[in-house]
């Protein structure tokens, strides 16, 4: 019973969805997911001017993104068992202190590369540890996933407001003050969300297997306490004169009825099934087999959504923002304040979380009409060649349409196949577990992408 989803439970489960601040909670709650990463990205000019350093931004995206794949291995095998709010709170507060850190070890008198590298990975470790940690827990509250896209939007809105930062204190501040602004924004906002949190878990039930163990708790004191009023002398004449029927006026004590409902008490408490042992107490076989069965589950029913959102991230990566990067204003060169691939960032950064923002507005489609989805975004390949290579047609009208588009399927395909955690196909139980499988698959999409698109540029 504990592992079985009835349909009409499940179908109650997904009407219920959570209530208004427990939706912004989780809209801040994915905006500080991706704050940290995009405010390191927005530093990458002030580590190659202090550091003295042209490939910064080559190593500052490995030491970001090559740690989160074994953060993912980790996070399915073990991550489960610390709870998620201690996770989400200390990788919040490894961020703050890695975003002020590695400002002030990038600041100092003579400043040591390794160890902003070192600090930077941490913040990488972190943030992947953070995103497994917010999507398993909110793929929990089910509600057909409703937290989970507004913690997608609120992830892509970190995005377009890192942009604007970016452009505003460019033109505003030295490269020095505006690092330094970046990070007393970034740590205030993630000490913001830490109690943000703690507020939302106020407005939570118990999770599923601590509402189990409770109960169980209960069902148990209720039978000790029977059985205790049985063995009492008040609870033994109460008994005797129940199974005297209360006719005579001296009290009897009927030994036999006292007995039978001792017994019964006994063999209630018996009955009330106690709290499964926990995977680690089992030998390191079979809790590994164990592990194993257990993930082959839950990765059959979210199979299609995890190959969505791995197809859709490498299609993203494969031109973006290498290829991108390259893709030429073609105007008058008087008309552009900034720089074209700023504008075509914002504009791809508006239209993703148009696009998580436009996920909440209907169902998750089924999971293989999704994959489909997902595969279709490969056809944006020739479309951004055209508009680095400039073939004819590809001007920048051209440019900025398809970098919305671009980013609105982006935003749209991530956000429907991270709410298929919380369909009514993966039980209760395994919510949390399918919510990392997802995030680990996301991960594999953007490393995937990453390396092909570095292959095809060593190459030409």
């Amino acid at each position: 019973m504990h592992g079985v989803t009835t349909k009409p439970a499940a179908a109650a489960a997904a009407a219920a969805a959570p209530d208004r601040a427990v939706l912004l909670s989780s809209a801040l709650l994915g905006f500080v997911l991706l704050l940290t990463y995009n405010f390191i990205l927005n530093l990458i000019p002030f580590f190659a001017a202090t550091l003295a350093w042209p490939e910064a931004g080559y190593f500052v995206a490995l030491a970001l993104t090559y740690p989160s794949i074994a953060v993912q291995f980790v996070m399915l095998t073990v991550g489960g068992r610390a709870p998620a709010w201690l996770r989400i709170r200390a990788a919040l507060l490894t961020n703050a202190a890695a975003l002020s850190l590695v400002v002030a070890a990038a600041s100092a008198a003579r400043p040591s590369r390794g160890l902003v590298l070192a600090l930077l990975a941490c913040s990488g470790v972190a943030t992947s540890v953070l995103e497994a940690s917010i999507f398993g827990f909110l793929s929990e509250l089910g509600g057909g996933g409703a937290a989970a896209q507004f913690a997608m939007a609120g992830a892509g809105a970190a995005g377009v407001a890192a942009c604007v930062l970016q452009m505003v204190l460019t033109a505003a501040l030295p490269v020095a003050a505006s690092a330094a602004l970046y990070a007393a924004i970034g740590v205030a906002v993630l000490l913001t969300c830490v109690h943000a949190h703690w507020r939302l878990l106020q407005r939570l039930p118990p999770p599923l297997p601590q509402q189990q163990q409770l109960q169980q708790q209960s069902q148990r004191e209720q039978s000790q306490r029977e059985l205790a009023a049985t063995t009492s002398d008040e609870g033994l004449f109460a008994v005797g004169a129940a199974a005297t029927g209360g006719a005579s006026e001296t009290p009897v004590v009927n030994l036999l009825a006292a007995a039978a409902h001792a017994q019964q008490a006994s063999a209630a408490t018996a009955a009330a099934p106690s709290p499964q042992p926990e995977a680690w107490r089992e030998s390191p076989t079979s809790a590994a087999a164990a592990w194993a069965r257990n993930l082959l589950r839950v990765g059959r029913v979210v199979a299609l959504p995890a190959t969505a959102i791995f197809s859709q991230f490498v299609a993203t990566f494969l031109v973006f923002p290498g290829l991108t990067a390259t893709v030429e204003f073609r105007g008058a060169p008087d008309s552009l304040k900034v720089p074209w691939f700023t504008v075509l960032l914002f504009v791809f950064g508006v239209f993703d979380v148009a696009g998580r923002s436009l996920a909440g507005l209907h169902a998750p489609p089924a999971p293989l009409p999704l994959l489909g989805y997902a595969l279709a975004r490969f056809l944006f390949t020739p479309l951004v060649a055209g508009c680095a290579f400039g073939w004819p047609g590809f001007g920048d009208a051209a440019a900025v349409l398809v970098m919305a588009a671009f980013g609105l399927t982006n935003g749209h395909v991530a956000t429907l196949s991270m709410m298929h955690a919380s369909s009514p196909a993966v039980a209760a139980r395994d919510r949390e577990l399918a919510g990392f499988l997802l995030v680990a698959f996301l991960h594999f999409g953007i490393v995937a992408g990453s390396n092909v698109a570095l292959f095809f540029e060593a190459e030409t």
